[in-house]
């Protein structure tokens, strides 16, 4: 573990938080909310004192490269895993010390929770707030939200200065490096690319919410936490009888759960090779199989009035639930159980990789399909020569491996995370409490309760850890438990 790099990256992510709190803070004293205000100024002079290493060597300007050379040289993937950890840690633990101070939460731990609950895009909010939630909460969770959806060390990576190669490790460690293929060569301009896209796509939102008559700071949230498919949106109401709006959310939400290099390859006329890509045609056909099925179930039902409104209302929440928004823009106690099953089956599968969206992504799940039919193939005719291809590329036995890895262990922590949250509890509540730990994992606010459960502290911890190990993919969180980890 390179204990150096690591620090200079933290440095870096204390800097940027501290920044991130400069609006809700000028929010805060805008409205008389001076608790509040006072809270983010004693985390921002927190922040900035940690970094002030790093500030002093930006501030020498031309030693700043060659201490980046330096870290370079000695920057492996065990750093980059570890550093991922640990960034994200700290930043769930500043994040959340305005909050507390500020008076929102009786408790310090619970708010760390919800903080790691925002960042990590999931949008629950496991705790009752000590204070009505204000606009200076629903600013700061918002960017919180569009913070974590992007990927913390993607965006500093975008801002602050990194050698190629220390970037390239904290970024697949993160699980945020952008693959173009052949089309470009620089991971900075790579990850550049995706910053304008998920920039873009958030102003478009923002500006077509405008033009459905929603207010202007209303827009700006919708649009932080639909572009970043979390979608806690505070005292902004979402269901509206504005049949525009709720659509627009629901477009979005499904370009934001596809893989962000899609639009790349659009941009720069590559139109084939983004209609081809396989993932999205199973994401698209995904997409049309649920929405045929919860339009029919609720047809059945006679959930709404007309046809129109049945096809609408069934469309929004299938958006929002494939691409792990989850926030409840339809009222789904009329649904048939069959519906609200359905749903909460296919939010396992999740998006695309390159997204924001959570749950298992697409590609993998392809390629654990792939390698079944494979292993049958094989046992039909031994004799025979079969691989697993992706995009018409071999993928390696490591690769194949690694999802199976990666899918073993992702149904051991639901199973393990849903008894730790069970214990001392009444069977009645089961499969609401399967709901929380799937939807932690997936990163996915479960819209099928209306009454959320009054959770013990534990039960929240280990629902925050599940929302850090979806977010990361796992590996990142589990390795900072292994003491090797650690050593030279």
């Amino acid at each position: 573990m390179d204990w150096k790099a690591a620090g200079s990256m933290l440095s870096r992510l204390t800097l940027a938080l501290a920044a991130l709190m400069i609006p809700p803070m000028i929010t805060a004293f805008s409205y008389g909310q001076t608790l509040a205000g006072a809270g983010f100024v004693s985390a921002q002079a927190a922040l900035i004192a940690l970094s002030l290493p790093f500030i002093i060597r930006l501030a020498k300007g031309g030693e700043i490269r060659a201490k980046a050379r330096s870290e370079a040289a000695s920057v492996n993937a065990k750093t980059g895993f570890l550093s991922v950890g640990f960034s994200w840690l700290l930043l769930g633990l500043f994040a959340a010390l305005p909050l507390f101070i500020g008076g929102y939460y009786k408790n310090y731990l619970a708010s760390f929770c919800d903080v790691i609950s925002m960042l990590t895009t999931t949008g629950t909010v496991l705790t009752s707030l000590e204070k009505p939630v204000d606009i200076t909460l629903t600013l700061y969770y918002a960017l919180l939200q569009w913070f974590g959806g992007i990927g913390v060390l993607s965006l500093i990576t975008v801002i602050l200065p990194k050698t190629e190669k220390v970037s390239i490790r904290f970024l697949k460690a993160e699980g945020s490096a952008p693959d173009f293929g052949k089309e470009t060569g620089k991971l900075r301009y790579n990850v550049r690319i995706i910053f304008i896209i998920y920039g873009a796509l958030t102003a478009l939102l923002f500006l077509l919410l405008l033009t459905s008559r929603t207010s202007a700071f209303g827009s700006l949230v919708i649009a932080l936490t639909t572009i970043s498919t979390s979608g806690y949106t505070g005292i902004v109401p979402l269901i509206t009888a504005n049949s525009y709006s709720n659509a627009l959310v629901g477009v979005f939400a499904l370009l934001a759960a596809t893989n962000f290099t899609l639009f790349y390859l659009l941009c720069i006329g590559k139109i084939k090779d983004a209609v081809k890509n396989e993932e999205l045609r199973l994401f698209v056909i995904i997409i049309a199989f649920s929405l045929i099925a919860v339009t029919a179930a609720n047809l059945v039902a006679r959930a709404y009035s007309t046809f129109g409104e049945t096809v609408l209302n069934s469309f929004v929440a299938t958006a929002l639930n494939q691409s792990s928004t989850g926030f409840d823009a339809v009222d789904i106690e009329k649904w048939s159980s069959f519906a609200v099953i359905l749903l909460f089956v296919m939010s396992f599968f999740g998006g695309c990789v390159g997204s924001t969206a959570g749950g298992l992504k697409l590609a993998r799940v392809l390629v654990l399909a792939k390698s079944l039919k494979r292993d049958i193939n094989k046992a039909l005719t031994p004799n025979g020569v079969y691989t697993v291809r992706l995009n018409g590329e071999v993928l390696s036995e490591n690769a194949v491996h690694s999802s199976w890895s990666y899918f073993a262990l992702y149904f051991i922590i639901i199973g393990i995370s849903f008894v730790l949250v069970s214990v001392g509890g009444d069977f009645e509540n089961a499969f609401q409490k399967l709901t929380y730990v799937t939807g932690a994992m997936n990163n996915t606010n479960s819209p099928f309760f209306a009454a959320p459960l009054e959770l013990p502290l534990f039960s929240k911890v280990v629902l925050s850890f599940d929302m850090l190990l979806g977010r990361l993919e796992i590996f990142p969180v589990l390795l900072l438990f292994n003491v090797n980890a650690y050593r030279k």
